[in-house]
């Protein structure tokens, strides 16, 4: 799995990737150095659970991609 967060990585423009269980526990990670995986396996399963409950509120289909963007980055959050 770590070959294919490299892969995913080696996009212009990707700095980091991870594998979260639903409950926000890191599988497998690839992110660059100071940026610590639980932490972001945390951020990712809440923000994940907060827009698949949201879209339930709004009589949508399951989620299937999510995504927050700032000045400096996006964080695509995928079911």
């Amino acid at each position: 799995m770590r070959e294919v967060l490299q892969r995913i990585n080696s996009i212009n423009g990707m700095k980091g990737s991870l594998v979260v269980t639903p409950d926000g526990l890191p599988i497998a990670s690839d992110l660059p150095p100071g940026l610590d995986a639980e932490t972001a396996a945390g951020l990712g399963a809440c923000m994940g659970k907060m827009i698949a409950d949201w879209a339930g509120e709004m009589d949508m289909s399951n989620m299937a991609l999510g995504m927050m963007e700032t000045k400096e980055a996006r964080l695509f959050i995928s079911a």
